[in-house]
C-alpha cells in the first residue's frame, strides 16, 4: 500500500512539475491527475495483452522513472519540430509575403516536375554536406524554449484529442448507424467522391489542380487578396 501511495505522489509531482503554468491556469485539472493516480493504484491491474515468446510488447510496462525522464527529454529536444511548425504556419498564413511566394514557387516547381526534382533531392543533400565541410561551419543546436515547447505539446494533444473525437463521432453515428439519415447522406457522398476521384485521376491534370489549390489556400490568407476575392464574388452574384 505504501508503494502504491508513493506511485500516486510521484505521478502527481510529474504532472505538477511539467505543467506548472498550465496547471495554475486550469489547463490541467485535478480530475485528470486524480484519474491517472486511480488507474495506477487500481486493484487488480488491468489485463494486458501478452506478447508471444521471444517478441516484444507494442507498449512497454509503466515505468515512472522512464516516464519522467522521457517527458523531460521530449520537451527539451523538440525545438526543431516547433521551429518547422512555426515556419510552415508563417508561410501558409503569409506573415512575410515575399518568403511565402518564394516557397510556393519552389513547391510548385517540385510538384510540376516531380520525376526530375525528386531524384535531384539526394544530390542537393550531397551538395549541402560538401558545402558544410568546405566552410567548416559549426553545428549549433536549437536553444531550448521550454514554455514554447510545452505550448506546442498542448496544441498537439488538443489536435489529437479532436481527431480521435471525430473518429468516435463517425464510427458511432455513421458506421454503426446511430444517425440513419447521416449514414445515408455519407454513403451518397462517398459514392459521389469515388466517381469524382476516378474522373479526376484519369482525365484531369492532377498536378495543376494541386498547385492551383495550394496557391489558392495560401493566397486566401492574405487580407487584401481575400477582400478582392470577396468583392469579385459579390459582383459575379
Amino acid at each position: 500500500m505504501e508503494k502504491l501511495e508513493e506511485k500516486g505522489d510521484f505521478i502527481e509531482s510529474i504532472a505538477n512539475s511539467l505543467g506548472a503554468i498550465a496547471y495554475r491556469e486550469g489547463y490541467i485539472t485535478d480530475s485528470l491527475t486524480g484519474e491517472v493516480i486511480q488507474q495506477v493504484q487500481a486493484k487488480p491491474e488491468p489485463k494486458k495483452r501478452e506478447a508471444p515468446e521471444g517478441k516484444t510488447q507494442a507498449i512497454p510496462d509503466l515505468n515512472l522513472i522512464e516516464l519522467q525522464k522521457n517527458q523531460s527529454a521530449f520537451i527539451k529536444i523538440i525545438g526543431p519540430i516547433v521551429a518547422l511548425v512555426e515556419l510552415q504556419h508563417a508561410i501558409f498564413e503569409m506573415h512575410d509575403v515575399k518568403n511565402s511566394l518564394l516557397c510556393l514557387s519552389f513547391l510548385s516547381f517540385l510538384i510540376m516536375f516531380f520525376e526530375v526534382t525528386v531524384p535531384l533531392l539526394p544530390i542537393g543533400l550531397v551538395v549541402m554536406i560538401l558545402y558544410k565541410r568546405h566552410t567548416k561551419a559549426e553545428f549549433k543546436r536549437f536553444e531550448t524554449d521550454y514554455i514554447k515547447n510545452i505550448r506546442y505539446v498542448q496544441l498537439q494533444t488538443a489536435q489529437i484529442a479532436q481527431l480521435i473525437g471525430n473518429y468516435y463521432f463517425v464510427m458511432e453515428n455513421i458506421v454503426h448507424w446511430k444517425d440513419p439519415e447521416m449514414a445515408l447522406q455519407s454513403i451518397k457522398a462517398l459514392l459521389a467522391a469515388s466517381v469524382a476521384i476516378f474522373f479526376a485521376l484519369n482525365f484531369l491534370p492532377i498536378r495543376v489542380l494541386v498547385v492551383v489549390g495550394l496557391w489558392g489556400a495560401v493566397l486566401s490568407n492574405n487580407h487584401y487578396l481575400a477582400l478582392l476575392g470577396n468583392l469579385v464574388a459579390i459582383k459575379l452574384n
